[in-house]
């Protein structure tokens, strides 16, 4: 065997290294999910763990902030409402949308690691607070800069000093911003301290997710209307300056940091249907084209903080539709919220 005979084995050798480490070690597929029912309700935004590591909590589409009562007693309890008019007997299990601004919609929620409170972004009613022991939330913010929240999306809390940082998506309805380039979206700061917030950065299309980083340099927010990732820093000669972290083949929802400092990014991919729904009826309310979400393929990513594509996760059998977030459980456990689905998915990787 001649040199040149050597040199091509390898080559090839080492491609099929390279190939087989990249689709089995990078990319994976969400097609064996663990299900926790939500007892015919849906819409599983946002996931959180309180102080103790018990959990997950939810927030779904009737308004109700949901807790998960563990292995042993494996039933979710009523946790919190946002909406002072919530009423069990108008908003119990409701899944309409044109309901929503009655009985409240509980998106992006986060605990106060040192007082356990949980912190929630109502798409209605703002940033509100709720204390460890649940019951009514209380209102925080409903306006900045002097304009009136109107889509409070997501949050992440610094737990060292307590400020919050939240988005405000649109200051339209959110399928009409998301597909017809509305560019209203905000980063919000809310210090606990002193009860103030300003406004971080403004002009977005869609604000969405938003996470701060291990170092608490900077925050990544998602602007899912340009299917991207940016990067706002928050210290350092870079403070309050603005830069791409990742372009995406989709768009992007909720954005959430594990133990290892790493990002989880949960993407939607339109079809098409969606889009043209909205587009073709934008003088009519949106709920008849809500029922388009189940044809939102699912994937996700994860991102070092330089990043690097750490993993990407495929939804190639429709096991888990219009994923809206990946929370990473100490132990590595993902929970996998979603805009419609009926139960919490839990992803174990192998």
């Amino acid at each position: 065997m001649n040199v040149q005979t050597l040199l091509f084995n390898a080559m090839i050798t080492l491609l099929l290294v390279f190939c087989n480490y990249y689709l089995f070690s990078v990319a994976d597929h969400l097609e064996k999910i663990r299900k926790l029912p939500l007892n015919s309700r849906e819409g599983p935004e946002s996931l959180a763990f309180d102080c103790k590591g018990k959990g997950p909590y939810t927030g779904v589409s009737d308004g109700r902030v949901l807790k998960w009562g563990g292995h042993r007693n494996k039933v979710w309890k009523d946790f919190a409402t946002t909406s002072p008019n919530w009423r069990k007997e108008i908003c119990n299990g409701t899944d309409s949308y044109t309901m929503e601004p009655t009985c409240g919609r509980p998106l992006g929620l986060k605990f106060n690691n040192k007082t356990c409170q949980l912190y929630i972004a109502d798409a209605y009613y703002g940033l509100m607070v709720v204390s460890p022991k649940g019951g009514k939330a209380k209102s925080l913010v409903t306006k900045a800069g002097g304009v009136p929240l109107r889509l409070t999306n997501s949050l992440d809390i610094n737990q060292e000093t307590g400020v919050v940082y939240f988005t405000d998506s649109s200051t339209r309805d959110y399928l009409q911003a998301i597909f017809n380039g509305d560019s209203t979206g905000r980063l919000i700061e809310y210090n606990t301290k002193t009860k103030k917030s300003r406004i971080l950065l403004k002009g977005m299309a869609f604000a969405n997710g938003v996470a701060l980083s291990k170092s608490k340099r900077y925050l990544l927010v998602a602007e899912t209307g340009t299917a991207r990732i940016l990067r706002y820093w928050l210290k350092g000669n870079k403070a309050t300056k603005v830069e791409l972290f990742s372009k995406l083949k989709g768009m992007p929802d909720n954005i959430k940091r594990n133990k290892r400092g790493e990002f989880w990014v949960a993407i939607v991919i339109d079809s098409g249907l969606l889009k043209k729904c909205v587009i073709s009826n934008e003088t009519r309310d949106g709920d008849h084209c809500y029922g388009l979400a189940d044809t939102l393929e699912s994937s996700a990513i994860k991102f070092n903080e330089k990043g690097k594509v750490l993993k990407e996760l495929e939804d190639l059998g429709g096991a888990f539709q219009s994923i809206t977030e990946l929370n990473e459980n100490v132990d590595g456990t993902l929970f996998l919220g979603s805009l419609s689905m009926p139960y919490v998915g839990i992803y174990e990787s192998t």
